[in-house]
């Protein structure tokens, strides 16, 4: 049996009223390449900037996997701001995608 691997996974907490927080994981294990990593941050952050205002007083964290490097950037956007938006519509629920 294969196991579909999610490209990413977001963890959205609260953390005090005036400033989100991000952090990004993206480790050796998934590419060697510091620029690929940068990279990807970058994309990241790039979409988070767009949603900025709906996460203020929030700890975002994103897990990127390696499915995650072959993403094209809309492609990147479009799981990103999907997994965002299944967490912000179920309030009970502060995690999307993690097994």
């Amino acid at each position: 049996m294969t196991e579909i691997v999610a490209p990413l996974r977001v963890k959205v907490g609260m953390r005090r009223p005036h400033a989100a927080s991000v952090v990004i994981v993206l480790g050796n294990a998934v590419e060697r390449s510091a620029v690929a990593r940068n990279r990807m941050r970058r994309r990241v952050r790039a979409v988070l900037r767009e949603k900025a205002a709906a996460y203020a007083g929030s700890q975002v964290v994103v897990v990127l996997r390696r499915p995650a490097l072959s993403l094209t950037f809309s492609a990147l956007r479009e799981e990103l701001l999907g997994q965002l938006s299944r967490i912000s519509n179920n309030p009970r629920t502060s995690t999307a995608g993690i097994k």
